[in-house]
């Protein structure tokens, strides 16, 4: 049986502080929030040069690993725009600006 403490070490997040480069990299996204499971999860969207509500362009979706947040993934986000694609990242529940 594990100890409150190792439960807490072991299942827990750590959440960090959000670094200038990637918040300048969210500066030019789309940022929106959408609910899942009783909760909050903060999102950001970028699309390519020309792309509207009459154009959608394919989407591909970056999900961070534990522990991680949606900004970290940014450097894939210009070359995925210049394929021609939408990106979204977000923050997991209880991580980044997500509620949890």
């Amino acid at each position: 049986m594990l100890t409150p403490l190792a439960m807490r070490l072991w299942f827990g997040t750590r959440r960090h502080a959000r670094p200038r480069h990637e918040q300048r990299a969210l500066e030019s996204a789309r940022a929106f929030r959408f609910h899942l499971n009783g909760g909050v999860v903060q999102a950001w969207e970028w699309a390519p040069a020309g792309w509207g509500a009459e154009t959608q362009a394919p989407l591909i979706l970056l999900v961070h690993g534990w522990n991680g947040r949606g900004s970290q993934l940014r450097r894939f986000v210009p070359d995925l725009l210049d394929a021609g694609f939408r990106v979204i990242c977000f923050d997991a529940p209880g991580h980044g600006d997500s509620e949890g």
